[in-house]
């Protein structure tokens, strides 16, 4: 999983498929577990993009976290 829109030092690969990956919950370790977990379950071969979102209401899921999945050729 990478903040940046490109897998770095990987150089350009070509893209089979791409699909946005989002979970949200109260604690922010459970969070980015569940999407690394999501993104496997999918076949995905990286996540690029990453953001991680802190909202400052209180609330049942103060954190969202989503990415672009990437599957490629």
């Amino acid at each position: 999983m990478y903040t940046t829109d490109t897998v770095p030092g990987s150089g350009p690969k070509p893209v089979k498929s791409s699909w946005l990956l989002l979970h949200e919950g109260d604690r922010l370790h459970k969070v980015m577990s569940e999407l690394r977990q999501q993104a496997s379950k999918d076949g995905a071969d990286a996540v690029v993009g990453l953001r991680i979102t802190a909202a400052e209401l209180s609330g049942p899921s103060p954190f969202i976290v989503y990415g672009t999945a990437l599957k490629f050729l």
